[in-house]
């Protein structure tokens, strides 16, 4: 994700909350030492029966102020990483899935959830 985007949105006083893709290795991996070093702020954990499937999303929210590219991202406040596991009810075979996401918000969990 271009930091020029990041700028744009900022200055258009839009706020930003955007998905880290999978060839974004370098940036993954800073999310990822960030998660795994810190508490998070908050926990979102839900569960659902939805399409022959049992679903549990568990969201966290991290601060990301203090990061290393926190002066690469204008105001990159927030770190959000979200887990899926899914197990469909008649195989019972897991489906497991793990998204991050940032963002100049500081909000809860629940709000990312949304």
């Amino acid at each position: 994700m271009p930091k020029k985007t990041v700028e744009e949105i900022v200055e258009g006083h839009n706020h930003y909350v955007l998905a880290v893709k999978g060839n974004q290795h370098k940036l993954r991996e800073e999310l990822e030492e960030i998660a795994k070093e810190q508490v998070p702020v908050d926990v979102h954990i839900e569960e659902e029966r939805k399409n022959g499937c049992d679903n549990e999303w568990f969201v966290e929210v991290f601060d990301a102020s203090k990061s290393e590219f926190t002066k690469d991202l204008k105001n990159l406040a927030t770190l959000i990483r979200v887990r899926k596991t899914s197990v469909r009810i008649s195989t019972k075979q897991i489906f497991e899935s793990e998204r991050y996401y940032i963002s100049d918000l500081k909000n809860n969990a629940d709000f990312f959830h949304k």
